[in-house]
């Protein structure tokens, strides 16, 4: 399945053959197909993109937030028409997901602007994870952050060897850096002193969702 990455070292997962995740966009794109039927005469192709529109949404596995948007329509000679949506990852999130606060919280006198995790190889990217010290307590979860801050960047965007300029559009000039480890499936380790000494000045950017985790 052919989509553009919106950035030049995307990390996506392909989800199945029409659904791909873009954890470094936070969208989903996905597409749908349908034919061409003469008896819907000059509105043959307007009723097609409907159809294959209901379609693509039959392929994901949530409920959308928002309504997709289609960026590519495609017709082809045997009177094939396939539509290529995406929308927000948020939607992906659980349902029932309550936050600690609604609006962000002013950052502004933060010693940092934002919070790069540096993950190691066995890392997979998710929408959703919890990090815990070395005893397993968690130290952070989707519900400590603001609704605000979550339903526009969900957790942070995961960036593949990005540049500088990629980086200070994520989380700022003046990032705090730390490594996670993996601790299996949405779940990231790290030690409880150096998440304390790191929390002292950057705590309102990770609550604010100015997070940027960088996968080998």
């Amino acid at each position: 399945m052919a989509f553009a990455a919106l950035l030049a070292l995307a990390v996506i997962e392909h989800a199945t053959d029409r659904v791909e995740i873009d954890y470094s966009a936070l969208k989903v794109r996905f597409y749908g197909e349908a034919a061409l039927k003469p008896e819907d005469g000059s509105d043959a192709a307007r009723q097609a993109e409907k159809r294959a529109r209901v379609e693509a949404e039959k392929a994901l596995s949530f409920k959308p937030i928002e309504r997709p948007s289609s960026y590519v329509t495609n017709y082809y000679a045997d009177g094939t028409v396939r539509v290529y949506l995406e929308t927000s990852l948020a939607g992906a999130a659980p349902k029932d997901l309550t936050f600690a606060r609604k609006d962000k919280v002013d950052a502004s006198a933060a010693g940092r602007s934002g919070v790069i995790f540096s993950m190691d190889k066995n890392a997979k990217p998710a929408a959703t994870y919890q990090i815990v010290d070395e005893s397993g307590a968690v130290l952070f979860e989707a519900k400590d952050m603001a609704e605000a801050a979550f339903r526009e960047s969900l957790m942070g965007r995961w960036l593949k060897s990005p540049s500088e300029k990629d980086l200070a559009a994520t989380v700022g000039p003046n990032p705090v850096r730390m490594s996670l480890a993996s601790a299996g499936p949405g779940k990231f380790k790290v030690s409880r002193g150096a998440w304390d000494e790191a929390m002292k000045e950057s705590l309102p950017n990770l609550i604010n969702g100015q997070v940027a985790l960088l996968v080998p």
